[in-house]
């Protein structure tokens, strides 16, 4: 303890490099082939990542699979399941088991079913998977919503006229959320769905963390996969933390999130539709006190300065978060990440 006020005292970082002017320390970058003692791995981390060139790609921690009738083997129509603007019933045309769930719309421009799935962490990723068979909708897709928000959907990937794996992952919001599978023009069509899984990412969203000692600048450069999640987090507890991620608005098109859980509360925070372009960089960028943040893409930006209140200060680190698995992602995960310190106080 004694050497570690000392190198304090000094300007200089625990970890051995000297702090820059005014206090502040030297900027961090990485090539995640570098400084792997530098970056925190525990039960809160997905650690395993895999560096080609200057490049990661994260093999994520377990998943947390939910238990309800996803897979429509139970009932007629399928049990916890319900339409709307549709009737839905049991159907031996299935991709798995003895039987599917059969959407028959009934002359509205939307149809669609939907299952509630409860005892969810806000603040993990959701990963949301179903087989669709588009019979004759114009569109037939997966969606996630809002359970007291019905159809307040993000867009997921659209069923064919044959069995073919439709999946989204986006962000949990709250305690219930609501699978969706349904379509558009959809005066007399129907489909079909089967096999519906859904499960949190856990222990955590975090690829990796990495120290910092100040209120910090933490960017990387993301290759986005259509309907998953990819962003840059500050990070000191399960119960305080701030991310910027891009994912899917409700047309299925890309859009950068400001999410935080301060004190063991999540609370989305601002959004803002983008134009995605491969490699450019994600940006969290916190004001001198650390009570304020705005988000840059591209080198613009897109959210503006958001206040973040009831924030606990404590141990921080910047890293990167994912809601991607190996099957999905290639080596153009993440560019070289970055955490550069802003001017202020410290967060301590």
């Amino acid at each position: 303890m004694r050497k570690l006020l000392r190198r304090l005292a000094l300007g200089l970082a625990p970890g051995g490099s000297a702090l820059g002017g005014g206090g502040l320390p030297t900027s961090i970058t990485d090539d995640f082939s570098a400084d792997s003692g530098q970056w925190l791995d525990g039960n809160l981390v997905a650690a395993a990542m895999t560096v080609s060139g200057n490049r990661g790609l994260w093999t994520p921690a377990s998943e947390n699979a939910k238990s309800f009738n996803g897979d429509m083997e139970t009932g007629d129509p399928p049990t916890g399941w319900g339409g709307s603007n549709c009737t839905i019933a049991a159907n031996g045309d299935v991709h798995g088991g003895s039987q599917a769930l059969l959407l028959t719309a009934s002359g509205s421009t939307s149809a669609g079913a939907r299952a509630d799935v409860a005892g969810l962490v806000p603040g993990r990723f959701l990963d949301l998977r179903a087989w669709l068979k588009n019979i004759n909708f114009t569109v037939f897709r997966l969606s996630l919503s809002q359970a007291l928000t019905p159809f307040n959907s993000i867009v997921g990937d659209t069923g064919t006229t044959s069995y073919a794996q439709a999946r989204l992952t986006e962000m949990v919001t709250q305690t219930t959320m609501r699978a969706v599978v349904g379509g558009f023009n959809a005066a007399t069509q129907t489909a079909l769905a089967d096999d519906v899984t859904l499960a949190e990412l856990a222990p955590s969203t975090v690829v990796r963390l990495r120290r910092v000692y100040y209120p910090s600048i933490v960017s990387a450069a993301i290759w986005r996969t259509a309907h998953r999640a990819r962003g840059v987090v500050l990070y000191s507890s399960a119960t305080d933390w701030i991310m910027a991620y891009i994912g899917s608005n409700s047309t299925g098109a890309a859009a950068v999130y400001l999410v935080k859980v301060a004190n063991g509360l999540f609370t989305p925070i601002a959004t803002a539709n983008i134009t995605y372009s491969a490699g450019a960089v994600l940006a969290l960028v916190p004001n001198a006190t650390f009570t304020a943040f705005s988000v840059t893409y591209g080198g613009a930006e897109v959210i503006a300065s958001q206040a973040v209140v009831n924030w606990v200060g404590g141990t921080w680190y910047a890293g990167l978060a994912n809601s991607d698995d190996p099957a999905n992602l290639t080596t153009d995960a993440f560019g070289s990440f970055s955490a550069v310190a802003v001017a202020g106080a410290s967060p301590f």
